[in-house]
């Protein structure tokens, strides 16, 4: 049996982190699992923004291939026990509870994105980059890889520089067979991808100037550009950013394979339960 628990955070005011983590915990798990229970039952996930904007955030986010089904898992901060109950019924794994703080989200690594994404709040390269409706960062989905369709000059910059300094260590992996050969080319294959979606669950988080707790409001979602979370879609880097999904109106719902929709925000609001 696990000896241990774990809880992560990343650097946040003390105001920010108290006012994050001091939450109802029985409350957001019951939304975070009634997320999880409608993702799980679909096929693909459509994201539609509904505000008369030239550019709105507007995706098809796919969840299956074939027999394969990419995992949605919640995170919701319960580390008041040593076993992890879900890992164990879901997939036989004796493990111990991991926590990240502040908590809040549904998410998983897709297998394919179509459309685009307007992401007006923040994203994460080096630190954390705010970006906002009068200059937000668009990104067009198509076949699961990414391209910028429009950034602020000092993102862009700085995100094609880790691409290329990414790009570059692969070739050193390469050259000097550091790495496995199936990894390297993992890395290589997955650069352009999509690594995460998520929809947020967390009632105190607000509006700041930090991701860690921008990705937790409730009712937004996030995106992660670059590494997954399952074994196959790992690469060297993970830029998350928002969408604030209560200005754009968004309409969240999942299809599964009868067509049947599975509802989770309506215009910005929660409606699953």
């Amino acid at each position: 049996m696990p000896k241990t628990r774990v809880g992560i955070t990343e650097t946040l005011p003390i105001e920010n982190f108290v006012r994050t983590c001091n939450v109802d915990y029985n409350e957001m798990k019951a939304l975070t699992l009634a997320i999880k229970k409608e993702m799980d039952k679909s096929e693909r996930v459509i994201v539609r923004g509904n505000l008369p904007e030239k550019t709105c955030t507007n995706l098809t986010v796919f969840l299956t291939k074939g027999k394969m089904r990419r995992k949605v898992t919640t995170s919701d901060a319960d580390a008041s026990k040593k076993l992890n109950a879900q890992v164990l019924k879901e997939d036989g794994i004796i493990s111990g509870m991991f926590a990240n703080f502040p908590s809040g989200e549904a998410f998983l690594t897709p297998e394919s994105i179509e459309g685009i994404a307007v992401g007006d709040v923040v994203i994460n390269l080096d630190r954390s980059h705010l970006l906002s409706p009068k200059n937000p960062l668009i990104v067009e989905f198509k076949k699961g890889r990414w391209k910028i369709v429009k950034a602020p000059p000092a993102i862009r910059k700085k995100m094609n520089e880790e691409i290329a300094d990414s790009k570059k260590l692969v070739a050193e992996y390469r050259k000097k067979k550091s790495l496995p050969a199936p990894i390297i080319k993992q890395y290589s294959d997955n650069m352009n991808r999509v690594g995460e979606f998520a929809i947020n669950t967390n009632p105190k988080a607000r509006l700041s100037n930090y991701l860690i707790e921008n990705e937790k409001i409730a009712k937004m979602i996030h995106i992660a550009l670059g590494s997954g979370f399952e074994p196959d879609r790992q690469t060297l880097y993970h830029w998350d950013f928002v969408i604030n999904s209560p200005r754009q109106k968004l309409d969240i719902f999942g299809i599964d394979k009868k067509g049947k929709e599975h509802w989770i925000i309506r215009k910005g609001k929660f409606v699953v339960k």
